[in-house]
């Protein structure tokens, strides 16, 4: 029996890749009518089968980033997210981030309106929140980070077509002098969010996208002061048309 289910596994996990690449090809939105019916017929056979599959459906992200690049989820859900498929080594943060609409509410009838524009989060927890001790709440962070990535986190920011999310790769050593002045700045602090507005021309976060650029320029002798010029500087959300 456990020779024709790995037989049949192995012919189904064929069939569900060709599949992806044809939803991907399609350039359908998660919104479009086809979509919806796709999801109709196929979401209650996945959502009976997916239990036996995946153990932990908050790391559905992690795996799909993984399967792509080399990597397998940590299975000690202790420090890194990801490391290397073959040595287990090579650390790697990964976070992922739903858009999210914004929405205003109005002073006079309390109506809510969903404005076209979306944000996402993209929190870093701060160690020992509340603590007295500020330098032992910084090594605590640079600790933290060092467990949990070797060279950099992944951020992926999800978009209107699944194919289509955005993804940033931040150095350790940016986040860490980054995460370190937002502590000394904001001492109570017990999370950071690092996300921003989605440009509705280009689909990036510029935030994210400026950070990532910034985080290239670092070395160790210039790393406070990219850093404080990222921090200090006014970067708008929208690309800026003449």
């Amino acid at each position: 029996m456990s020779g024709k289910l790995i037989v049949r596994t192995t012919a189904l996990a064929d069939q569900l890749a060709l599949y992806k690449e044809c939803l991907e090809q399609s350039g359908l939105r998660s919104d479009d009518q086809v979509m919806v019916q796709l999801k109709e017929l196929l979401q209650p056979k996945l959502a009976a089968l997916i239990p036996w599959i995946i153990d932990d459906l908050n790391k559905v992200h992690e795996i799909n980033y993984a399967a792509k690049h080399g990597l397998k989820v940590n299975p000690t859900n202790k420090g890194a997210d990801l490391v290397d498929a073959e040595t287990g080594g090579g650390a790697i943060e990964h976070k992922y981030s739903k858009l999210k609409q914004v929405t205003k509410t109005s002073k006079i009838d309390g109506s809510v309106k969903k404005l076209d524009t979306y944000t996402c989060n993209v929190n870093f927890d701060l160690p020992l929140a509340g603590h007295a001790d500020q330098a032992e709440r910084l090594a605590k962070l640079k600790e933290s980070l060092e467990k949990k990535m070797e060279a950099f986190a992944v951020i992926e920011i999800a978009g209107q077509n699944p194919a289509g999310a955005r993804r940033y790769l931040i150095k350790r050593a940016f986040l860490v002098e980054y995460l370190t002045q937002y502590m000394v700045k904001k001492p109570k602090a017990v999370r950071a969010n690092l996300g921003g507005a989605v440009c509705k021309t280009c689909g990036e976060v510029h935030r994210l996208m400026n950070m990532e650029a910034a985080a290239k320029t670092m070395t160790d002798e210039n790393k406070s002061e990219v850093v404080k010029t990222f921090i200090s500087g006014k970067i708008p959300s929208q690309c800026l048309h003449e």
